[in-house]
């Protein structure tokens, strides 16, 4: 839905850039995130790296994708190769 356009209704009506947030002890607010670890079977310094997460949301019917940030530093830690850009 980057392109502004809901792929299950076709409404044109997306809000972009919304928060993704959960409630924590004492009902302190967080944004949600994604966390790859560079090194999974390490006991400590396992190389974590976080992307915060942020959601577009269908005006119409409400259907929301996630996307995360940082995905630059979570590529490297997981060892992938993104596919080339079309």
């Amino acid at each position: 839905m980057k392109n502004g356009v809901c792929p299950k209704c076709g409404c044109t009506v997306v809000i972009q850039g919304v928060r993704v947030l959960d409630h924590g002890h004492g009902n302190r607010t967080h944004d949600l995130s994604v966390a790859v670890d560079a090194k999974p079977d390490a006991w400590v310094f396992k190389g974590r790296v976080t992307g915060e997460l942020w959601a577009c949301v269908c005006g119409a019917c409400g259907f929301t994708e996630l996307y995360a940030t940082n995905l630059d530093e979570l590529v490297k830690a997981a060892a992938v190769v993104p596919p080339a850009e079309a």
